[in-house]
Order: structure tokens, then C-alpha cells, then sequence
């Protein structure tokens, strides 16, 4: 997409790093997937939902299809993305209304043209990755309806803050530094022991990336 066809996509703007080091264009048969995500049809009403179940007291929960009903995407926007889609060659592998995504793949050469993009490889943070420059740029027709884009670049987005004490950092007198594996950590808090889970909620982030075969190697 020319930067004359479309508009940027707010919040999407991304640099490369100074100390990435330019490998190469992904190579051409490689299939990429990403996943658009979409306004609420109710953005204001999940606006007072969350703050709703976020305060003290107890709550009444909306099952995951009264979600999608009530504050999903719309239908026609999936398939306006689906239309889009297919009109740029890339293949639309699912679509889910609550999370209001729409999860498509392509070779990196039909997501540059679809979304304005010049997508390299770097090698970077330990390893190489898919990384892009400025904004991505999507139809005027889909401004504030698609939020987000994600799976284009695949740079890692999170890493560990907690630092390791060496023996000759620690001070004398200081206690030995311990680590403790998965099931020691389980029996010190009895876990699970009489914990149901009834009543509690737990969420998860997932951050794309992939993984560092060394941090692996260094695990294990």
C-alpha cells in the first residue's frame, strides 16, 4: 500500500534499534501470520464494564458469549477485514468476536504491499528477528475500526528485570544466595494443597517474540 492509499495506523509506529544489525529481507515463500484486532461495537459500555468488576465487592460475570454479544466486534466489520484480505492474496485463518481479531497469513511480500510495510530481518537482543520501520498504514475506510495490528514485527516486546547476585557482589556476611525448582517452591506453600481457585480469575498476556534458544539452553 502507497502512503498516498492509506493512513497510519495510530500507535503503530515502531524504530529500528541503533545496535540491530541488518540481515535480510524474510525469505520469500515464508508464511507469516498476523492478527488484526477491532473496535468494540459498545466501547463505551466496556469502558463501564471493566471499571464495574474492577472495584471491590462481589461481581456478576458475563459468560464469554454474553461478552461477545454485548461488547465483541461487529460482524461487519470481520468481514470487511475478510474482503480486505482476500482482496491483498492473504489468507484469513479465523476470526473470533469477543477478542474482535481476525488472524490472517501471507508471505512478507503481500503484507508489505497490504499494510505499507518493508519488513527485515535484523539480528538483535541475542538473536534475528522481523523487524519494520514507521507506521503501519491500513485503508481510510477502516480508520477507527481496526485498533491494532500484530505479528508483523516479532521483536522480543518483554524481558526479566531480576538480577542474579554473584558470590563476589554479595556482601560479607550476607546470606548465600538459594534457588529453588518448580515442586520446592510447590511443597513451601503447599501448593496446591487446599487452594480450589473458586472464586478467583487469572489472566494471561501472551507476548510474541518466540524464544532465544540460548535462554532455553541456559534453563535446562
Amino acid at each position: 500500500m502507497k502512503d498516498s492509499d492509506g493512513l497510519p495506523l495510530p500507535g503503530s509506529e515502531l524504530q529500528v534499534p541503533s545496535n540491530a544489525e541488518l540481515v535480510g529481507p524474510p525469505p520469500a515463500d515464508k508464511q507469516i501470520e498476523v492478527t488484526v484486532y477491532l473496535r468494540s461495537k459498545d466501547p463505551s459500555g466496556l469502558q463501564e464494564y471493566v471499571q464495574q468488576i474492577s472495584g471491590p465487592g462481589s461481581h456478576v460475570y458475563l459468560t464469554p458469549h454474553q461478552f461477545a454479544h454485548k461488547f465483541g466486534a461487529e460482524p461487519a466489520d470481520i468481514e470487511a477485514v475478510k474482503n480486505f484480505a482476500e482482496a491483498q492474496q492473504l489468507h484469513v485463518l479465523g476470526h473470533d468476536l469477543g477478542r474482535r481479531s481476525v488472524t490472517l497469513s501471507g508471505t512478507a511480500a503481500r503484507l508489505n504491499e497490504a499494510f505499507g510495510v518493508n519488513l527485515q530481518h535484523y539480528r538483535y537482543a541475542g538473536g534475528v528477528y522481523r523487524l519494520r520501520q514507521g507506521s503501519i498504514r491500513i485503508p481510510a475506510s477502516f480508520a477507527n475500526i481496526i485498533t491494532g495490528i500484530f505479528g508483523l514485527d516479532n521483536r522480543p516486546k518483554a524481558r526479566a528485570h531480576f538480577r542474579v547476585l554473584s558470590k563476589k557482589a554479595a556482601a560479607p556476611g550476607a546470606v548465600t544466595p538459594e534457588t529453588y525448582t518448580p515442586l520446592q517452591l510447590a511443597a513451601i506453600y503447599d501448593f496446591p494443597g487446599g487452594f480450589t481457585g473458586q472464586g478467583e480469575t487469572i489472566g494471561i498476556i501472551e507476548l510474541g517474540g518466540g524464544y532465544n534458544q540460548i535462554d532455553l539452553d541456559n534453563y535446562f
